[in-house]
């Protein structure tokens, strides 16, 4: 697995979605607060939008994750070299 994104503190997290992506089987595990919330194996296509992120299409509402201490996403891949990931992290005073 490749560390996608990582993130220590509080933080709102929304818009996430891996684009740039090759039609092939992804792994994608997030982790929060020290417990694995997702950890899922399926067949990608050119955009992954997680948790009902509108980042792609730009339309609709979008859902935001919250983390009280950490934030670990990651994704594996059998080819891609190049992936990209839109998200938007606002920090929690």
């Amino acid at each position: 697995m490749t560390t996608a994104l990582s993130l220590t503190g509080k933080y709102a997290v929304s818009h996430l979605a891996f684009i740039n992506m090759t039609a092939e089987t992804v792994t994608v595990k997030m982790t929060v607060d020290d417990v694995v919330i997702w950890n899922d194996t399926f067949t990608s296509g050119n955009a992954v939008e997680l948790f009902g992120s509108r980042t792609v299409s730009g339309a609709g509402p979008d859902e935001v994750m919250m983390c009280e201490k950490s934030l670990l996403l990651e994704v594996q891949t059998a080819t891609d070299t190049d992936i990209r990931l839109n998200y938007v992290a606002r920090p929690i005073l």
